[in-house]
């Protein structure tokens, strides 16, 4: 699983990550979001986020910078916790369909 990078995480290159999405939370933090930058003090740049799994969960349209993505400079994200991430898993169908049963059970116990 790869956790999720947020406000107060920092880079390989010794950039420290201050942007983030509020309306998205790990431990009270904002999510890093692609296209968000950090300042890289390796490179003297303002590098931005690029995520590597497109589509798997957006944000406000942006997909979420994860521990291992890279920014334009080349840097690497570096987590700080461990509490939430993304993990397909090995079957993402079955996941999807538990998902829609439990939405199914729901509904039906309002309607009662």
């Amino acid at each position: 699983m790869q956790a999720f990078i947020t406000r107060g995480c920092s880079t390989d290159h010794g950039g420290k990550i201050i942007e983030g999405e509020d309306s998205w939370l790990v431990e009270g933090r904002a999510v890093h979001l692609e296209g968000m930058t950090h300042y890289c003090p390796k490179c003297k740049i303002l590098s931005k986020a690029i995520g590597t799994e497109r589509g798997f969960i957006l944000i406000q349209g942006k997909n979420p910078i994860v521990h291992g993505d890279r920014s334009s400079c080349g840097s690497k994200y570096i987590k700080i916790s461990d509490l939430a991430g993304r993990d397909a898993g090995k079957d993402h169908t079955s996941s999807q369909l538990k998902l829609s049963q439990q939405k199914m059970d729901i509904l039906h116990n309002i309607n009662l």
